[in-house]
């Protein structure tokens, strides 16, 4: 008797009863199919003796979800910029313009209640500066948000809006102000991410936010690009 899980041998009769059929002798239209039945017994049993539990298949096309949580680099990665962001020794004047509780809380002044449309055409030309490159010693350099309304835009740790949202406690509202030091590569400003000055002392390494909604404040927007 074989031993369990062992294949038996396999032997080969004849179906008419007669004696086993030889090898040596026998014609080839009988070996014919009696040579595939036996390959087919052969290859159930080998693969009897293979089979094992399928593994699982891993899901595919599904995107990680960004927690937002932490402050470290396992949960922030960097991405790699070659622009300057340092900040200076001594942070430079924002405009009339901007009202500041502190260098992390900026929004443009509107008792006019100007609309956005106002603002991009008839004040931002106007502010000292807004047709020169930005300098600089002037870095991080400021930008105003506009067109969300009532609405906000999310700061992000990734240059992507796949990237976990940064959390100041107040999100970007219109008419806030950003200062940023770089952006991403590409000839449309507005489809370039910005490496802006992190909004809380809690701030993840890098904190991004999509250029959409921004517009150059005292410069005309030609920062570095990251």
């Amino acid at each position: 008797m074989a031993p369990p899980g062992a294949c038996p041998h396999t032997r080969i009769h004849s179906t008419s009863g007669e004696a086993p059929i030889q090898r040596s002798t026998a014609p080839r239209r009988a070996l014919a199919p009696l040579a595939l039945a036996t390959l087919i017994a052969l290859a159930g049993c080998s693969g009897s003796q293979q089979a094992g539990p399928t593994p699982a298949s891993p899901a595919t096309g599904q995107a990680s979800t960004p927690t937002g949580q932490g402050s470290g680099p396992a949960d922030h990665p960097s991405v790699q910029v070659t622009a300057d962001t340092s900040v200076p020794s001594e942070a430079p004047p924002v405009g009339d313009d901007v009202a500041c509780s502190n260098r992390m809380r900026c929004y443009l002044k509107n008792p006019k209640k100007l609309s956005d449309e106002q603002w991009r055409t008839q004040v931002l030309p106007a502010v000292p500066g807004a047709d020169k490159a930005p300098s600089a010693p002037m870095r991080p350099w400021a930008y105003g948000v506009f067109g969300l309304g009532e609405g906000r835009t999310e700061a992000r740790d990734q240059p992507s809006r796949e990237g976990a949202v940064v959390d100041d406690g107040y999100g970007i509202l219109n008419h806030r102000v950003v200062f940023a030091f770089c952006r991403t590569a590409g000839s449309d400003p507005r489809q370039s991410w910005y490496l802006v000055e992190p909004m809380t002392p809690d701030a993840p390494p890098q904190v991004w936010v999509e250029g959409t909604h921004l517009e150059p404040y005292g410069h005309n927007g030609a920062i570095p690009t990251c």
